[in-house]
């Protein structure tokens, strides 16, 4: 990823608009902090699934090189 201000700019505007849309609401659960202290089937299912919307954005490994499913940014 080019690093000048218009690129990082562009990008930032991406995630902020991504992320308007796709946020989940609160799932009316305790949400634990890490995956260590999941407790239920419920915590697990609401995180997969946003890991999986997260993923599916492209904004999981995205320092990996493309080939290999990232975005190859620096």
């Amino acid at each position: 990823m080019n690093t000048d201000t218009e690129t990082l700019v562009a990008f930032r505007q991406e995630v902020v608009s991504w992320l308007a849309d796709n946020i989940p609401e609160g799932p009316g659960f305790l949400l634990p902090l890490t995956f260590m202290e999941v407790g239920t089937e419920e915590q697990l299912e609401f995180l997969i699934a946003w890991q999986r919307s997260v993923y599916n954005a492209g904004y999981l490994g995205m320092t990996w090189p493309e080939e290999y499913g990232g975005r190859g940014m620096t």
